[in-house]
């Protein structure tokens, strides 16, 4: 029943989500412009990794609202709740992906760590199900630049997989989808689970030539307690925290600190 709501909400939010999400949306607007100026020694395009963090993650929404305003963010790499925010902001768009946010947490952010835990792989597992279903068209578009961490499991241990192709085969897009919760799911015939157990900073290693950036929202400075559970008025702070965190980024290029959540993996 809870995924229920959870879906109705997402799908059909109340004034109040939409109201927020687009303050959010018009916060990372003018954040971006803000900053946007010597934009030729700036790079214009940039390869994001996502550190697995639970819901932390917010944090990095905060960071991309921004960011791809700046600069191009030519492919997206995640594990666990990091794969999940990669796999639905670049099939739904960021005014859906926070609608699922402000909807889970507005469900969900009194509840106990535990229960809290548990309803997220329920909600998020049915989200997958319902963002495929409702955007198979789009699936094409992530192929080659979505780039999802699972951890396959078997008599000798785990192996890590990366996936990043699923334009034409909606089962496989909604299998990948689920294995990237806790709970244990079948992707390609095997049963398969968080990518964060093998590999949760999945980066590149065939782009040297392309500003590389890791996202680790652990080390953003929001409460640790939130990687558990999150209210709504949780949610816009760790946006907030994330989009001012872009703008610190951006500056940084011209000299100047670096936030502690972001580090290059490959410099511009």
């Amino acid at each position: 029943m809870s995924a229920v709501r959870f879906l109705s909400a997402r799908r059909s939010p109340p004034p109040a989500h939409v109201s927020e999400r687009e303050r959010l949306l018009a916060r990372a607007e003018a954040v971006a412009a803000e900053v946007q100026t010597g934009s030729a020694s700036r790079p214009l395009e940039v390869d994001l990794v996502v550190a697995g963090s639970g819901f932390l993650s917010v944090y990095f929404l905060g960071v991309y609202s921004v960011l791809s305003r700046l600069s191009r963010c030519t492919r997206l790499s995640g594990a666990s709740s990091g794969a999940q925010a990669v796999f639905e902001l670049l099939l739904t768009g960021e005014a859906c992906t926070f609608d699922t946010y402000l909807a889970h947490g507005a469900l969900c952010g009194s509840q106990n760590a535990l229960r809290s835990m548990w309803n997220a792989d329920l909600h998020w597992r049915a989200l997958g199900h319902q963002i495929v279903d409702e955007n198979v068209e789009r699936l094409a578009e992530m192929d080659g630049r979505c780039f999802i961490s699972v951890a396959h499991l078997g008599l000798r241990g785990c192996e890590n997989a990366v996936y990043s192709s699923f334009g034409g085969n909606p089962k496989h897009a909604k299998e990948v989808h689920y294995a990237t919760g806790t709970l244990l799911a079948k992707c390609k015939g095997r049963w398969s689970t968080d990518g964060g157990l093998t590999n949760n900073r999945p980066a590149f290693t065939d782009s040297p030539e392309r500003a590389q950036l890791l996202v680790n929202p652990t080390q953003s400075g929001l409460p640790l307690s939130m990687a558990f559970r999150f209210t709504p008025e949780q949610f816009s702070a760790g946006v907030e925290k994330g989009q001012d965190d872009a703008a610190m980024l951006w500056r940084s290029l011209a000299g100047g600190p670096t936030p502690p959540a972001m580090s290059w993996i490959q410099a511009p």
